[in-house]
């Protein structure tokens, strides 16, 4: 219908205590996606999307404005996998959160949260596959660090009118980096930081990577994005700690070699 594919057997994949994973029965509300991506990163394509439900033969939008991410790689395509994968490394990255603004203390603006995020399966004959459905981010989309070390001061150089007191806030999210380091035991880093920022609400972000270090040799845990302990280097490489490194208490990391770049 005028450029959206709607999809009306849709099933919601819940993710229990214990990590295992349900598909609820068909939902009463569809799942209608734009037929172009808006954007797109090295795993996945997005589209605008919202939930729909048939009245009297004409599709309606029932809710907020959202997205739909799809896999953009032929083996990801009509398995569950990676979807699910995506959502765990998202709510992951969320728990470390909570305790990275508790341990912070956190003001408004100094608060960092993740987008939450739902898993459906399509199951249509034209369309057979498992998408991740979360909420469309409002303001300007900006990205403070990726999985290769790159750092950016996004705030200071898109938003305007910040205060003096903001002066420092994108190092906010390097720091949360590095706490992810400490925290995890040098084990895991979340990085990849991209979202919305506000004075009053703080950091939302969205579709995190976490650099998983396994001792065993173990590599890929979270997927392609995932570059273990040589993008954990690659992160401390350009990193500098700030003021709120300082207030965490946070130490920088021993390498048993040093990083070459």
């Amino acid at each position: 219908e005028d450029g959206w594919y709607c999809h009306h057997k849709c099933h919601r994949l819940e993710l229990t205590d214990t990590r295992k994973t349900i598909t609820k029965p068909r939902e009463e509300l569809g799942i209608a996606a734009y037929y172009t991506p808006f954007a797109g990163g090295v795993e996945r394509y997005v589209y605008r999307s919202c939930r729909i439900k048939k009245e009297s033969g004409v599709n309606i939008r029932k809710g907020p404005w959202l997205v739909c991410k799809e896999g953009r790689h032929e083996e990801t395509f009509g398995t569950s996998k990676f979807q699910i994968k995506c959502l765990k490394i998202q709510i992951e990255a969320g728990k470390f959160a909570k305790t990275f603004n508790r341990r912070l203390g956190s003001k408004p603006s100094w608060i960092i949260r993740f987008l939450d995020c739902e898993v459906y399966h399509i199951d249509e004959p034209e369309y057979n596959n498992w998408v991740l459905l979360e909420p469309t981010l409002e303001g300007k989309f900006l990205k403070w660090n990726n999985n290769g070390g790159s750092v950016s001061k996004s705030i200071l150089k898109y938003v305007d009118n910040i205060s003096e007191e903001e002066e420092d806030i994108d190092e906010l999210p390097q720091a949360f980096s590095h706490f992810s380091y400490c925290d995890s035991g040098g084990k895991k880093l979340v990085c990849d930081l991209q979202g919305t920022y506000n004075r009053y609400d703080g950091f939302l972000l969205t579709d995190p990577c976490i650099h998983y270090h396994s001792k065993s040799g173990k590599r890929h845990l979270h997927g392609a994005t995932d570059k273990g302990l040589e993008g954990m280097k690659r992160f401390f490489h350009s990193h500098k700690c700030s003021k709120f490194c300082k207030l965490l208490g946070l130490e920088e990391p021993k390498f048993e070699d040093d990083y070459k770049g």
